[in-house]
């Protein structure tokens, strides 16, 4: 947790990875959470901010930040992956 300014918040990293050698294209990340701790439907209250990790920074890859959505009162749904109207794909091994 974190206290910047009297304002607290989490902040952490989700991690997926595969020695196949294969390109990452698209996944959904659904994070569910308690909604005593933080309340409900963060991402139409304002109180989600996503970014992107080093390996997926570039054009590539859509802005997790654009897609998200609140599934349920208490579980995010955040689709990542390749944004197909790029004109050239830089996709991550």
């Amino acid at each position: 947790m974190t206290d910047s300014a009297n304002v607290r918040f989490f902040e952490f990293d989700i991690l997926a990875s595969d020695n196949s050698g294969v390109y990452f294209d698209n996944c959904l990340i659904r994070l569910g959470y308690n909604t005593n701790a933080f309340g409900s439907n963060l991402v139409s209250n304002g109180k989600v901010k996503i970014t992107k990790g080093n390996n997926f920074n570039s054009a590539t890859y859509i802005d997790p930040n654009t897609n998200i959505i609140d599934q349920t009162t208490s579980v995010l749904g955040i689709p990542f992956g390749t944004d197909f109207n790029t004109a050239t794909l830089n996709r991550t091994l």
